[in-house]
């Protein structure tokens, strides 16, 4: 349930930055993509750290 949380909240902060990107600079922007892979890199990262924390802190690791 957590995760499925996590991801959501995920999803509604990359909505956030991609809407405050596109009322800062445009839509046709040479900054828009480059904002758009950055910040799909880091909730990656910070998706893959919470998983892994959560596999480690499991009673039978499934890892």
């Amino acid at each position: 349930m957590k995760t499925i949380f996590t991801y959501y909240v995920n999803i509604l902060w990359i909505l956030n930055a991609l809407l405050l990107v596109t009322a800062t600079f445009g839509y046709v922007s040479w900054f828009a993509p480059l904002a758009i892979l950055i910040y799909t890199f880091v909730v990656l990262r910070v998706k893959t750290n919470i998983f892994k924390y959560e596999c480690r802190n499991a009673e039978p690791h499934p890892c």
